[in-house]
């Protein structure tokens, strides 16, 4: 994970998988607090731009989740219009679908314009505004708690699914349709459209 690799250089405990999903938030500025980062606007500001450095350096290391394409093109069959909204920065976004290959699949990507990954809500408004989208035929499928949060902002249908991010006991507390894979997501989407 990246974050280790930022632990190791400032000398702090390692975090594993579990306590990744159990302490990561929007906006990360807290995650790193959690982590024990000095998050001083200085000291943040050089973390949020080593990570960045260290993640896209091991860029073609990652690998999607198994379902993922077949869940897309099963959606797009479907004719389901596809779009990210993220907290990652624009032209990072675009890079990471297009090492993926997946980038076809969607209409809309939503990035933000820096690498502090703050948030989304203010994004997914925007979107929502510019694209004329209607809250009622818009669903926001997230692997966050704070996913939830941008469906609730938006008033559009969130979905969580538990295989991301956070562990399911975080998102279970949002009470909404909480999923373990991919596939029940895109099962419920058309079961229910």
């Amino acid at each position: 994970m990246t974050i280790n690799t930022l632990c190791r250089q400032h000398l702090l405990p390692l975090v594993d998988r579990q306590a990744y999903r159990a302490l990561f938030s929007f906006p990360v500025i807290h995650y790193y607090k959690a982590v024990g980062f000095d998050i001083s606007p200085p000291s943040f500001d050089a973390l949020s731009r080593q990570f960045m450095d260290i993640y896209h350096a091991e860029l073609d290391k990652l690998r999607l989740h198994s379902e993922v394409a077949v869940v897309l093109d099963r959606l797009a069959s479907a004719q389901f219009s596809q779009s990210i909204l993220s907290a990652s920065r624009q032209d990072y976004l675009e890079l990471a679908l297009s090492q993926f290959n997946i980038a076809h699949h969607f209409q809309h990507l939503g990035g933000v314009n820096d690498i502090y990954a703050n948030g989304k809500i203010a994004r997914g408004q925007q979107l929502m505004s510019e694209l004329g989208w209607d809250p009622q035929k818009t669903v926001l499928i997230g692997d966050t708690y704070h996913d939830f949060e941008v469906a609730q902002a938006l008033g559009v249908q969130p979905l969580l699914i538990s295989h991301g991010h956070q562990c399911e006991s975080r998102l279970a507390s949002a009470g909404c349709p909480l999923f373990n894979d991919l596939n029940a997501v895109a099962h419920y989407i058309l079961a229910t459209s």
